[in-house]
């Protein structure tokens, strides 16, 4: 009886400790996510900033149609790029 007992103790310090891990690495995980949240929102800033100084210093140089032709095309070019290197991880995967 008493090996029972010490087994079925063993047991539940055992789930007792997983659960720790569990909620250890949960909140692990949800720290990270929220920075990676954080860190996209101000990547996005960043790239909205570039594309308006972009677009302010070509239309120095050309008229504004052609400032925004030009702007459109490289967000394009790189939307095109982020798809395509998107579908090649994907597929090393």
């Amino acid at each position: 009886m008493k090996a029972l007992t010490d087994v079925v103790i063993s047991l539940f310090d055992l789930a007792e400790a997983e659960g720790r891990l569990l909620q250890s690495k949960v909140l692990q995980t949800t720290s990270q996510i929220l920075y990676l949240m954080i860190a996209t929102l101000f990547i996005i800033v960043a790239a909205g900033l570039f594309m308006t100084a972009s677009y302010q210093v070509l239309s120095l140089y050309l008229s504004p149609a052609g400032a925004l032709f030009i702007m459109g095309t490289v967000c394009l070019l790189v939307a095109g790029v982020m798809i395509w290197f998107t579908r090649y991880i994907n597929r090393q995967q």
